[in-house]
């Protein structure tokens, strides 16, 4: 079971960082909102971690939408990621999501994931730099997205 810190910032241990001792108090109120719009999110039950072999997705909530993260378990794999800040939005019983990457036209990379239970199935659009990310992905709730790193 996890806990939830406020520590001093530069301590470098983990937890959340509000630096000004005045403003703690409204610094908290503000994780706390943003973590209740989370859980509220529809796309909260989308998220997670799924993976294909050795290949992780992670799928991570967050107040306005997911965000996506692909790391392949081919060292010579790029890494793929939704713009930082930029989370896509997701509607409520939405199961079909469109997580566009990087680039315009031609050279653009789109992925498309519909979303079941226990899975997603990934369509990619585009080059998206030599990464091969289409199939079934199979989801392990034992993992915490926000957790998780690539």
């Amino acid at each position: 079971m996890g806990e939830r810190t406020l520590l001093p910032a530069g301590t470098g241990t983990g937890g959340v960082y509000c630096e000004d001792d005045a403003q703690r108090l409204s610094c908290l109120r503000g994780l706390y909102a943003d973590r209740i719009a989370i859980l509220k999110s529809p796309g909260f039950r989308l998220s997670g971690m799924y993976y294909r072999g050795k290949d992780m997705l992670r799928v991570t909530p967050r107040p306005a939408g997911l965000e996506l993260g692909v790391a392949l378990a081919d060292p010579n794999a790029v890494q793929v990621f939704t713009e930082e800040g930029k989370p896509v939005p997701v509607a409520a019983g939405q199961t079909m999501v469109v997580f566009p990457l990087v680039g315009e036209g031609s050279g653009a990379c789109r992925l498309e994931l519909a979303f079941a239970v226990d899975a997603v199935v990934m369509t990619q659009q585009g080059p998206c730099s030599g990464a091969r990310l289409s199939g079934r992905w199979l989801r392990n709730q034992a993992f915490d997205p926000e957790g998780e790193q690539f």
